[in-house]
């Protein structure tokens, strides 16, 4: 199971949630019909009734889901769905969790950090990279992210002069 969005909230009185997709642009969310809602670990399954648009978010109504009060339960936790049921991306795009916990190492051969999260902008994507305790974000651009190899779980990358010293104090 991977993660590709969070509830937000409940929507209305009949148990319909708000979600946010962390990769809308490569997950066709209309052709999934069960998803996993949970943390930690523990999830439980539910079908999909339906889905639709909302702004950058998604309605989205399950099946035993009929009330406030239940859609308030699911608020904030993780939704999940089989590796299987995404697509295969063409080549040069990733789903953000394929990015999560590769290395980050610069043309010259220096370590970087690790990648912990990747952030969905309106500019675009990043990659916020655990840097020896600190967090280094990295536009996630093709003139900064010059290779990546999600068989060696390792991005590299030439950054402009600067870039990596911006969150140090």
């Amino acid at each position: 199971m991977v993660s590709v969005g969070k509830i937000l909230r409940s929507h209305d009185r009949s148990g319909e949630v708000k979600l946010r997709i962390f990769d809308p642009e490569n997950l066709d969310l209309a052709s999934v019909e069960r998803i996993s809602i949970g943390k930690g670990g523990l999830a439980e399954e539910y079908r999909v009734e339906s889905v639709r648009p909302c702004g950058k978010d998604f309605i989205l109504k399950l099946a035993g889901v009929d009330s406030l009060s239940r859609a308030d339960q699911l608020a904030h936790l993780d939704v999940m769905i089989e590796e299987s049921a995404l697509a295969t991306l063409e080549e040069g795009r990733f789903y953000t969790f394929e990015l999560v916990g590769c290395r980050v190492i610069t043309l010259t051969g220096e370590e970087v950090g690790t990648v912990s999260d990747v952030i969905l902008s309106g500019a675009g994507s990043l990659l916020a990279v655990d840097s020896r305790g600190k967090e280094v974000l990295i536009p996630f651009h093709e003139s900064i992210c010059k290779e990546v190899s999600l068989a060696a779980k390792e991005i590299r990358v030439d950054p402009p002069a600067g870039l990596l010293e911006l969150n140090e104090s």
